[in-house]
């Protein structure tokens, strides 16, 4: 019974840390959250589990601050994504506060759902969390339609949905061969499960599917159901439904009332999906706001999808004030979805001086004007593609998982157990090398072969570690790059600077041949003019310069602190400054680390 009872307080004990754990990594800003799942297996663990994603919610849902997202691309190319603050507490002016282009984005078309958004990123999709900065590149999709003699044009777009009952995202991507005019219209539909381990799979069309082509604008995502306009040909204008749960499409002929009096009503239509309902939570109906007449006549037509199965449709006029008419007399414009109230967001077809959007409310039929500021003027004047996204942060934050697992490297027959250097450890291209103990008395270099995952062991010289008692307490050696370039590594040496404070003097130990297990030595004396600059510290080495230089830290964090550059070749030593650190650091018992990276070095994306 007691033994019960210690075990249910240590359970609601192991609870409340956990939750504490939540609300308080829930405080800090999100960009920093990919970050911390690098701390440890438990932080990765915690940050990446169901429990921690709601608690960021609730956290997130008690800021109603909105977020302004901006894609451009002009015709050369070049492409931005920005991302702006409200400057008011109406959300009357936004202005541009963080650059989040990344290289090698795609298109311009934004789709988001729960903090997440979706773009391409040439030819696949990307998945992007503004909040924590992380992404997701999905694989390349292998289409199964083949384009035909006078399909000359290809097309793809990817929406986000949600699945409440198993709490997955997925993405749906369309793609789309025709030729002019819509004619020879082929259509497939893919969907992936954002998931470790996710992959790509064709949804099976019923037996009364219609190819179609999605709107080049025009698309509204509404929770478990992804909806978007579509056209099965230059006159047939259709919603088209997919559930996320059961991975279903089905479509809804647009009333014919909606494209009437038009010649080619794919040419001239003006109409977008949007999310009708009082809540953008709900999205209880689905809409579509029919807005060719605006700025000739004042007017728009709002068709309300009632109700789906049934296919019942309702309308509403609606006439813009008079004292307001000159919005939008002179500026064509396009929805660009709704705002967290239900206004919907109305942007000019082209870029400007001066740019703003506005906020149509449907149910005041009262128009606003939204400045916008800060965008670079290189994008005013020319032609240029470009879409937005309003976001609040109430909106879910969910941390994206790459597809890679441990997997355990299957040991030699000679392979002797060690433990890594607790410091002092080099990679070098393709081959990772560390300083290890056997035991107390036997040091060695461990090389894992990177394609290979063969791991291999090179017993240091027994004069390195000459003269001490217990070479892994006493000795002060640690690995370095050695060979000029440090693109190249070329060889590998052992610094071994245990006399550098008494004496001045360190060895150098370079290994000339890995296979042979043939070593070199050079002697190091510092020069009388500098023996102060080491006498009265106890040093570590923290790697190397790009040209070389041994870099030599401090033991122990201190105001005042530097780093110290040892160049082997001329045996000159230089003091760095380093300003800045908090003075909570200095005086007391800490661990840091060290590293010192230039811009030249490679920028690798880490995908599923």
């Amino acid at each position: 019974m007691n033994r019960g009872r210690r075990n249910l307080k240590q359970a609601a004990s192991e609870q409340d840390f956990r939750l504490k754990q939540c609300q308080n990594i829930a405080k800090t800003a999100g960009k920093y959250l990919a970050r911390f799942k690098c701390v440890s297996k438990q932080w990765s663990s915690l940050i990446s589990s169901r429990y921690f994603c709601d608690s960021l919610t609730r956290s997130k849902q008690q800021q109603q601050e909105a977020r302004l997202y901006m894609c451009l691309v002009d015709e050369g190319g070049h492409r931005a994504l920005l991302s702006m603050a409200s400057t008011s507490p109406d959300n009357t002016s936004f202005v541009v506060d963080q650059d989040l282009s990344i290289p090698g984005m795609g298109g311009y078309y934004l789709n988001d759902l729960h903090g997440l958004m979706c773009f391409s990123m040439g030819k696949k999709a990307c998945i992007y969390n503004p909040s924590t900065g992380q992404r997701l590149t999905l694989p390349k999709i292998k289409p199964d339609i083949i384009a035909e003699q006078g399909q000359t044009r290809y097309v793809k777009r990817h929406y986000i949905g949600y699945d409440p009952i198993d709490s997955q995202h997925k993405l749906l991507c369309t793609i789309v061969m025709y030729s002019d005019r819509l004619f020879n219209l082929k259509t497939e539909h893919w969907v992936f499960v954002l998931e470790t381990g996710g992959s790509w799979k064709k949804v099976v069309s019923h037996e009364n599917y219609r190819p179609h082509t999605a709107f080049a604008r025009g698309q509204s995502i509404s929770g478990s159901v992804v909806h978007y306009l579509a056209w099965h040909d230059m006159y047939t204008c259709a919603i088209v439904r997919f559930d996320v749960r059961s991975e279903e499409l089905t479509t809804i002929i647009v009333p014919e009332d909606v494209r009437d009096d038009m010649s080619i009503p794919a040419l001239e239509m003006r109409a977008e999906l949007i999310e009708y309902g009082g809540k953008i939570a709900i999205f209880e109906k689905i809409a579509i706001f029919e807005h060719s007449n605006l700025r000739t006549e004042g007017t728009a037509v709002l068709w309300v999808l009632e109700d789906a199965e049934k296919k019942e449709w309702s309308t509403r006029s609606l006439v813009l004030q008079p004292c307001q008419r000159h919005l939008v007399q002179d500026i064509e414009l396009i929805v660009k979805g709704t705002t967290q109230d239900g206004k919907v967001i109305l942007a000019p077809l082209e870029m400007h001086s001066g740019f703003y959007i506005l906020c149509y409310d449907l149910q005041s039929n009262d128009l606003s004007k939204v400045e916008i500021k800060g965008i670079p003027h290189r994008w005013f004047d020319k032609e240029c593609y470009f879409d937005l996204r309003l976001m609040n942060k109430k909106h879910w934050v969910f941390v994206l998982e790459t597809g890679g697992s441990w997997k355990k490297v299957v040991s030699h027959e000679n392979y002797r157990p060690h433990t890594a250097f607790a410091r002092g450890q080099s990679i070098s291209g393709s081959v990772v090398h560390y300083l290890a103990w056997h035991d107390m008395y036997t040091c060695a270099i461990v090389r894992f072969d990177v394609r290979s995952e063969e791991l291999t062991t090179i017993i240091v010289p027994e004069d390195v570690r000459d003269d001490m008692s217990i070479p892994a307490l006493e000795m002060r050696a640690e690995l370095i790059e050695y060979g000029g370039k440090i693109a190249i590594f070329e060889k590998i040496a052992i610094f071994e600077h245990s006399n550098l404070r008494t004496e001045g003097t360190a060895v150098l130990w370079v290994l000339e041949d890995a296979e042979k297990k043939e070593w070199s030595t050079r002697s190091l004396v510092l020069q009388p003019c500098q023996r102060h600059l080491v006498q009265d510290i106890e040093l570590i080495v923290k790697g190397t310069t790009q040209d070389g230089k041994v870099i030599l830290a401090p033991l122990e964090m201190h105001s005042g602190f530097y780093i110290l550059c040892y160049d082997l070749q001329s045996n000159d030593l230089s003091k760095v400054e380093i300003k800045g650190i908090p003075h909570r650091w200095f005086d007391k018992e800490c661990y840091f680390d060290l590293r010192l990276m230039n811009k030249s070095e490679r920028v690798i994306y880490v995908e599923t």
